[in-house]
């Protein structure tokens, strides 16, 4: 496919240059009892740069995320949203209201939030 490119390895702080030219983000991780119990990193990193995400079903977790990323139970679903996110062009302020939706998932926030549990277990 004219449109497929296979980059090779690259470092981690490029990461961002190359998200910046993608159209749709893919979590197509398979359901199983380790993937049921995992948090995609992936997942909050494509939401912060506010691109669209098309993911399989892979975890309860996923459900937080419905109003801001595409989850399909099977692979015509899957496809069918890729699909929907190519034609809409992902209208509206979607990427802005994917980037809200993780600030609070930040890890400065959740610094400040077992700071402030570790300052409260603390009797002075």
């Amino acid at each position: 496919n004219k449109n497929i490119y296979f980059l090779g390895w690259k470092h981690y702080s490029e990461i961002a240059l190359y998200l910046k030219y993608i159209d749709i983000c893919l979590i197509p991780y398979v359901r199983n009892e380790f993937t049921n119990n995992i948090s995609s990193i992936k997942l909050y990193e494509y939401l912060a740069m506010g691109k669209p995400v098309v993911s399989t079903s892979f975890s309860s977790e996923l459900n937080k995320f419905k109003d801001v990323i595409a989850v399909a139970d099977n692979k015509e679903q899957f496809s069918n949203n890729i699909y929907n996110y190519l034609n809409n062009k992902d209208a509206g302020n979607q990427p802005q209201k994917r980037i809200e939706f993780v600030l609070d998932d930040s890890w400065v926030k959740r610094l400040e939030f077992l700071d402030q549990k570790i300052k409260e277990s603390v009797s002075i």
